[in-house]
């Protein structure tokens, strides 16, 4: 038996594009050690499938695979500038 999750069509609408713009918004630092971090388009369409589902930070967060606090971060990155 496998699974095969069901998007709602929203959500599959915003799959289908990239968002370039968001790297010169935010740009990545320099490495310097530690973790190199998150792909920040991949966390810009996070944000975009919460605003449009209305689901929380957390379901969105488990769909995508990365940490509640992680998506908050990158929130305030891209409303603060």
């Amino acid at each position: 038996m496998s699974f095969v999750p069901k998007m709602p069509k929203k959500v599959q609408y915003l799959l289908d594009f990239s968002y370039p713009q968001i790297n010169a918004f935010c740009p990545r630092k320099p490495f310097i050690g530690g973790r190199i971090g998150h792909n920040k388009e991949f966390l810009f369409l996070l944000l975009l499938i919460k605003k449009v589902t209305n689901w929380s930070y957390r379901e969105v967060a488990d769909i995508g695979g990365v940490s509640h606090s992680v998506k908050y971060n990158i929130k305030m990155c891209i409303v603060i500038k």
